[in-house]
């Protein structure tokens, strides 16, 4: 049964601020539908916030002959523009396989790596 795209961003969304949460930040989950923001992280302590944009897939890990093993995304214009500060990219693949470890790979990317710097990255 393939999954929902609505459901497995949800699933990834949630998985970051389960673990930004059990951390210790206070996370708030954005209305479906927000441009480019998923959730708002605070450091309760130091009161400094950060922007979250969760990038979910099932099967984010692929083995070509070509290019061997990677990881790849979709990123769309996320990586256009100039950098914007205090923005997070948290890539998450849930890895949807029976054989592979229970936790998904997780991956976070501050926006300035990513912003005008897509060469090589997967479309």
């Amino acid at each position: 049964m393939a999954a929902d795209k609505a459901l497995v961003g949800a699933a990834g969304v949630h998985y970051v601020a389960f673990e930004l949460a059990s951390r210790g930040y206070a996370v708030g989950l954005t209305s479906p539908g927000v441009k480019d923001v998923d959730l708002l992280a605070t450091n309760a302590e130091t009161g400094k916030s950060i922007v979250v944009q969760v990038k979910t897939m099932t099967h984010a890990h692929v083995n070509s002959k070509r290019w061997g093993p990677y990881w790849k995304w979709r990123i769309g214009k996320l990586a256009q523009g100039p950098p914007r500060e205090g923005f997070f990219v948290v890539f998450v693949d849930l890895r949807r396989d029976p054989k592979a470890p229970p936790a998904p790979d997780v991956f976070i990317v501050p926006h300035g790596d990513l912003a005008g710097n897509s060469k090589g990255l997967a479309g």
